[in-house]
Formats: structure tokens, C-alpha cells, sequence
């Protein structure tokens, strides 16, 4: 998924500092989340967002305590406030790919059982693993399994690997350890 204009326009402000503080780890929480982002760009949304809320809420709190006259006591307490909601949505940023990686291993290992049957089935009528990955990447009631699967498929059919290839890529990816096993095995 291409990034939108506002996206494009934050990585353009950040993009190059973001590059030096790119880690593997939120690397791999990205794609393991789906989110379709490096990391870079991702860092550069997340700043510019940071940005802005800081800006936002200290105007806030300025306009409050100029209109409402608040004593110095009062004043720092909820300067205090700002930044430490700024810093809890810095946080928060920051680990909602891990989070939506975890969502989606739950979500997978919800359809799992379901999935593996089709898959059984499909392997006794003699259907090759790349035309199994194709079939289950169009049954939706798969849910994230379905994602799985079309990435597998994507590895295939677009970058022309081989679909032992295409399958330890997606082990590397994954977030549900269930279906990583279950991937293991099938290679």
C-alpha cells in the first residue's frame, strides 16, 4: 500500500533521521503486523503526529492558563500533564505494531483448525501447495490466515519464488507461533 500524501509529506520532513534510528525489531512488528510502511517512513508519521499533538496540547494549556489565570503550582501540574500525555502517545505509537502483530496471532490461531482441515483436504485430492495457498488466500471466512496466505501466494506468483521459499519467508513473518509450526512442518 503506497503511503498517502500526508505520509509522503511526513517522511519527506523525517525520512532521512528517521533512517538512523530504524530498529529490526519494530521492523519486523511492522510486518508482522501488515502494516505496510518502513520503518523510516513509519518513525517520520509517528514524529510529525508527536509534533503536532505537543504543539496542539501546549497551546491548550497555555490558552488555560492565561484565560482561567491559574497559579504557578497549577501551571506546572498540568504542563506536567501535557507532556506526560504526549509521551504516553509517543508510547503508544510505538507499540501499536507489536499489538496488532499479537491481535492478528490470536486472529490466526482462532481459524487455524478450520484453515488445517482445508488445507487436509485439499492436499488428499492431489492439489499442489501453491494452487492451496491461492484457494485459501479467497475464502474470507479464513480471516488473517487468508492474509497468510495470500502473502505466500504474493511470493510466488509476483517475486517468483519457489514456494518452499515463499513459505520459510512467511515463518520469518508471521506472528502466531501456531502457524509457524504448523509452516515448519510443511517444509
Amino acid at each position: 500500500m503506497p503511503l498517502n500524501n500526508y505520509q509522503k509529506m511526513c517522511y519527506r520532513w523525517f525520512g532521512k533521521t528517521a533512517e538512523n534510528f530504524s530498529t529490526d525489531k519494530l521492523e519486523l512488528d511492522l510486518e508482522r503486523a501488515h502494516i505496510n510502511m518502513r520503518v523510516a517512513a513509519y518513525l517520520s508519521y509517528i514524529w510529525v503526529n508527536i509534533i503536532i499533538a505537543a504543539v496542539v496540547s501546549s497551546i491548550s494549556c497555555i490558552f488555560l492558563i492565561i484565560f482561567f489565570s491559574l497559579d504557578i503550582g497549577f501551571s506546572f501540574l498540568l504542563l506536567l500533564l501535557d507532556v506526560s500525555l504526549v509521551a504516553l502517545l509517543y508510547f503508544y505509537f510505538m507499540r501499536m505494531p507489536n499489538m496488532r502483530a499479537k491481535s492478528r496471532a490470536k486472529k490466526i490461531n482462532l481459524h487455524l483448525p478450520y484453515a488445517l482441515n482445508f488445507i487436509a483436504a485439499m492436499s488428499a485430492a492431489g492439489v499442489t501447495p501453491t494452487e492451496i495457498f491461492k484457494s485459501l488466500s479467497k475464502q474470507r471466512i479464513y480471516g488473517e490466515i487468508r492474509e497468510e496466505a495470500l502473502w505466500i501466494y504474493r511470493d510466488v506468483e509476483l517475486l517468483g519464488r519457489d514456494i518452499v521459499s515463499a513459505i520459510k519467508a512467511n515463518i520469518n513473518r508471521t506472528p502466531s507461533e501456531k502457524f509457524k509450526e504448523f509452516l515448519q512442518g510443511a517444509v
